[in-house]
């Protein structure tokens, strides 16, 4: 009693829930239909809860590569406005100095001003971002990570090559490209996957859980409290098409 509340630490998910909030309901007082409130809210949350799993993974890797206080920089292609490079910006585990978004999703433009507005004063002039339509990707500058999330699967198999490329060629010695997909046949073995070809072809690839932040070891169980999260990993890691996919560049 008496003594003062710590502020908040900063994340995505005080943007969400004050700011997004904010515009969902100021969307429907104005239009006095209260259907369109789950519609407001839906894309963006969905987007919100798989960046807090994708980054917390992110994070993982980059503190098993360079740990703590190693600076790096940080490039992402993604469909979330920003959304994990942010949260990676904040980290208090990891030293990210900054950071570029390349969203690929047509951008709400409501939204994209809302999170650009909200987070100016923390990240500053340290996150660039910017909205491109998938097709010709170009990386504006180099960087130490460069994660490419669900960026390939709606593109042809030529564009997908093409961005995995231009990724590989904007990275920086010693840096690592990081890629997690939900693809379609087997896209983690080789000889069935012209995009595992591609990647393996890069380097040494090594595998993280897309369900805890732990680097799938071949003869090694991921444990866990509960048996049930305990034979998804090892499903995942027998079936290996949600995982993370990380190559560093020697």
């Amino acid at each position: 009693v008496g003594r003062k509340w710590p502020d908040p630490i900063p994340s995505t998910a005080q943007w969400f829930y004050q700011e997004r909030a904010n515009l969902a309901l100021d969307k429907v007082l104005t239009s006095k239909n209260q259907e369109e409130l789950a519609p407001a809210y839906a894309d963006i949350a969905l987007r919100v809860w798989a960046n807090y799993t994708h980054c917390s993974v992110v994070e993982r890797i980059i503190l098993d590569t360079y740990g703590a206080k190693h600076p790096v920089t940080v490039a992402c292609v993604s469909k979330d406005y920003g959304l994990m490079v942010t949260d990676l910006l904040l980290s208090p585990y990891i030293s990210v100095t900054s950071g570029c978004t390349t969203n690929l999703a047509q951008t709400n433009e409501g939204v994209a001003k809302s999170f650009a507005s909200y987070f100016a004063p923390i990240t500053g002039a340290g996150h660039e971002i910017n909205s491109v339509d998938g097709k010709n990707v170009e990386l504006s500058g180099s960087a130490k990570v460069i994660c490419l999330i669900h960026a390939l699967s709606n593109l042809n198999q030529e564009s997908q090559l093409a961005l995995i490329d231009e990724a590989w060629s904007k990275l920086d010695p010693d840096g690592i490209l990081i890629v997690h997909d939900v693809m379609p046949s087997a896209w983690h073995q080789a000889g069935n996957s012209t995009i595992h070809d591609q990647l393996a072809s890069l380097g040494e690839l090594s595998t993280y859980s897309s369900i805890v932040a732990s680097k799938i070891k071949d003869k090694l169980d991921i444990s866990y409290y509960s048996t049930i999260q305990e034979e998804k990993l090892r499903q995942e890691k027998q079936e290996q098409a949600t995982v993370f996919k990380v190559i560093q560049k020697k």
